[in-house]
Formats: structure tokens, sequence, C-alpha cells
């Protein structure tokens, strides 16, 4: 979703996954879930990420699960929004079932998302989405939200 939503916009894309340490890689893949402190190096590299590429807009995808996350993300960025991707756990187990058996890299398997739901503190200040809708219902609704909070 977050690829298709740079495509459209012509933004870059990063894939928050990409910038894991490969000690919390290997973690997540054995099924152990990141504290919030694994996460802050993690978070500190993201930030970088989106100050270098903010000016020419750019979608970041991750798991930003708690306020001080995306406070850490948001800092000193200007117009920066979220969207919060969210839907019945097992659906989304599912889907990363399926991921899994596809080859797609993904840090975090369908064993993680009951800890990553434990952690998550639901962000008010988000556009709130539910994943059962096709992507690029999604993708359009974002497009939609977006130029209304630039009207």
């Amino acid at each position: 979703i977050a690829a298709l939503l740079a495509g459209r916009l012509g933004w870059d894309f990063v894939e928050g996954d990409d910038f894991h340490a490969p000690s919390d890689l290997a973690a997540m893949a054995a099924g152990v879930p990141m504290t919030e402190a694994d996460r802050q190096p993690w978070l500190r590299r993201l930030h970088h990420e989106l100050q270098q590429r903010a000016p020419g807009g750019v979608v970041l995808a991750c798991s930003a699960l708690t306020a001080h996350s995306r406070g850490v993300l948001a800092d000193g960025i200007d117009d920066l929004r979220f969207v919060w991707l969210a839907g019945d756990p097992a659906l989304i187990e599912q889907r990363l079932r399926t991921r899994t058996r596809t080859g797609s890299d993904n840090a975090v398997g369908p064993e993680l998302v009951p800890s990553q739901l434990d952690t998550l503190e639901p962000p008010t200040d988000a556009l709130r989405l539910d994943v059962a809708a096709s992507p690029i219902e999604l993708v359009d609704r974002i497009v939609d939200w977006l130029a209304e909070e630039h009207a």
C-alpha cells in the first residue's frame, strides 16, 4: 500500500524493515519482539531518512507503534502525516503468513502480531483505514485525505 501510494504521488518510498539492524532482524525472525529500547536506533535511522527525503516527498512504511515512536519520526519534519492501517488480527496474521510463503521480505512474522498489538498505542492524529479494503481503494482514500488536508 505504501509503495503504491508513493508511486501514485511520485514520491520516494522507504521500507522501514530495510533499516533494522541485522541482530534485530534475526531476533524477530526467531519470534522475539523488539522492545521500545531496541526500536530507538531504528527510529533514529528512519527519522534521518525522512529528513533527507521529505523535501521531495516520501512515504515510509513502518510499525510506529507508540506515541513516542511517532514523535521521534516526526521531530522537526513539517507536514508529516500518519496513516494507521488497522484491521482484524486474524486477517493481518493470514496476510503475513501468505507473504512468508511467497518469499516476500517482512521482518514481522505472524507470531509477532499479538506483541505488536499489545504494544500499539492507537494514534489520535492519523487517518485510520481498515486493511480489509483493497490496496487501490486504500490508496485512493489516502490521496483524497491528503488533498483535503492541503485544501
